[in-house]
Formats: structure tokens, sequence, C-alpha cells
């Protein structure tokens, strides 16, 4: 329930939040974008509406090695899950959600959630059951929310590990993890869903476009991986480029795999995925490179990858027959906000 004086707290908030323009220690006018500063303000409505106990349980100190711990699997959590929430305070962390997602990326979160109850009906659970539970997703706060001091939030659950570190009146977003299973549900009424269809088209009309010598080049395995090769490990591994590099694309491939980059950036909101896109410009787009293993033809095992300094994309689809998918966007430099803190400690001693 709410605490006595959290709409007058919510009023205020709401006025602070019209203020988009700050000024930094020198004065000089810096502009903070309304996605970024929403995301405070929903952080403190969401925890001002905790009890004691609830707030205990979802909030973790920001230097806890928890905030790394990161998972897409069906499992207990750390943090306050929705099931427990009323419905009040499922609204504000939806509110923390809206502010970090764009339409589409917050679509696809909701759409996998439901994606527990078509598990439920195909694996024959009762409908109460608390493995598959659309209401099952962990929402942890670490840290206090501020516009300049660091902390972080995550949502997790089922195939959805959504992972945010804030600093600076910057958002950081990565690893942000989706899935689906199944990739496209084969009966009932919602047969023929595809929650990450165009993950999966778009890959594909890219490798399809290759020509003979652009696939020898890009494929790196001919049997798909049977999962994402970072897994949900706390720092990217791959350091070696394999594939196909972005040099050896035609400009309209060339601009096929800038339209799946952007598909993947593009689950946050505008100001941030132009950031992120800026990122990758200014690492060298010549550097980025296209990579596939398994299969080409629909419904077969496969798996792509997208691999530059500051960016991997990983889309893997080979369990239940190939009809499975889990699929990550990570930015090996800043996950967990890594540079985005190391930028923030060297301007302010703390």
């Amino acid at each position: 329930m709410f605490k006595s004086g959290l709409f007058q707290v919510l009023f205020f908030l709401l006025l602070v939040s019209s203020c988009v323009s700050r000024k930094d220690s020198n004065d000089t006018p810096k502009v903070t974008t309304m996605a970024e500063s929403e995301v405070v303000i929903a952080a403190k409505a969401f925890l001002a509406s905790l009890n004691g106990l609830e707030r205990q349980t979802a909030f973790i100190p920001f230097e806890e090695a928890e905030r790394f711990n990161w998972n897409f699997v069906p499992m207990k959590r750390k943090g306050l899950t929705l099931q427990v929430m009323s419905n009040e305070q499922r609204q504000l962390a939806q509110q923390i959600l809206q502010a970090c997602l764009s339409k589409e990326g917050l679509r696809k979160a909701e759409a996998i959630r439901g994606l527990e109850q078509v598990l439920t009906e195909i694996e024959g659970r009762a409908a109460d059951n608390d493995y598959r539970n659309s209401n099952l997703y962990y929402v942890a706060i670490f840290g206090e929310p501020s516009e300049t001091e660091p902390w972080g939030w995550r949502f997790e659950g089922h195939h959805l590990s959504l992972n945010y570190t804030f600093a600076d009146k910057t958002l950081a977003v990565t690893p942000f993890f989706m899935g689906t299973n199944p990739a496209e549900i084969k009966s009932g009424p919602q047969k023929g869903k595809r929650v990450l269809a165009a993950e999966e088209d778009q890959g594909r009309a890219l490798v399809s476009s290759l020509n003979t010598a652009q696939f020898e080049k890009a494929l790196i395995s001919e049997k798909a991986y049977p999962e994402i090769i970072t897994r949900n490990d706390r720092k990217v591994s791959l350091k070696k480029y394999e594939g196909l590099p972005y040099a050896e694309l035609t400009a309209t491939q060339q601009k096929m795999l800038i339209d799946l980059i952007q598909l993947y950036l593009n689950n946050a909101k505008p100001s941030v995925a132009q950031r992120y896109w800026q990122g990758v410009q200014e690492a060298g787009i010549e550097k980025l490179h296209f990579a596939w293993a398994g299969d080409i033809e629909k419904d077969q095992k496969h798996y792509y990858r997208v691999h530059s300094p500051n960016l991997l994309i990983e889309y893997d689809n080979t369990q239940n027959g190939g009809n499975h998918v889990h699929a990550v966007c990570r930015n090996p430099n800043d996950d967990f906000g890594d540079d985005l803190l190391q930028q923030h400690y060297k301007a302010h001693k703390h």
C-alpha cells in the first residue's frame, strides 16, 4: 500500500522532471534527456511506495557484487517480485521500465512475460504454478536513485535480464537480454505469434543476401552453437573478431547490418539508443563484423553475432529444435556501466 503523502511526493517529482536543463560544477549548461531524468523519478517513487520489509527486499547497496549477478533462466533471485507487489506498486515498477525502454522495447518485454502462460499450457502445469508465472519477475534497486551519484536497477526473470546503471545524468543499459520460448507459437489462439520475429528475420535476410565468397567468410561454424557464447558472464570474454568485416559488405548489406544493430539498440529510449549508436561509430564502424553459424533456412537451428570494440550482439535459436531464442546486446567496455563509472570516479573524488 502507498505510504501517507506519496501522491504529494509524486507531484513534486513530476514538477522536478520538467526541468531537464542542469549545470555542472563549472556552470556550463548541461541538458539531461527526459528518458534519463525520468528513471530517477520513477525509481524514487517506487522505493517510496514500499514498507520496511519490502524495501529491505528490493534495495541492495550499489557496492555489492550482486549487481553483476545476472541470469535469464527460471530461478530465485534477489529483489522484490511483481507477484508480491500491490497493484499500485506494480504500476510504479512499470513506470521505471517505461522510463528505460522504448515503446517497442516495452512491448517485447511484456510479451516475453506473457509467454510464461503459453509455457504453462504447453507443459501442462497448474494455472497458479510458481515456475511459469508472468509475475515472477524481480525488481532490484542498487543504491539510492540520484541524478548524479551512481546507482542502478535490474528487472529480471525468465528470458528477461535488463540491467541499468546511472551516473552523472547518463544511463548505461547493458547487458540487455531477451529470449522467447517458444520463438513461434505453433498452436492455439496465439498460433503464429513471434515476439522476436524481426531479430530472426533481419539476421536471416542479411546472411541470405551474401554471395558465396562472403558467406564462406561469415560462416564460423556449420553447426549452430547450443547457447550464446558469452552466457551470463560478468565480462565479455570474446576478444577475437570473427566473420565478415563491414568493409566487405555491399552498400545495401551495410545498411542491412546497421538496421539490425539499431533494432537491438532501439529497445532503449531514442536518446539512449542514439548515444550508443554514436559510440559504435566513434569506435570505428569499419570494425564491425557479422558472423553466422548453422543453417540459414527457417525453422532450422542458427546463430549470429555482430561484434565491434564496444558492441556485441549474440542471437541463438537452437533449443527445442530451433524454436527457442536467446538474444543479448552488450558493450564490452561498458557493461554494468564500467566505462561510465570510471569516468565518474575520475571526475569526482569520493
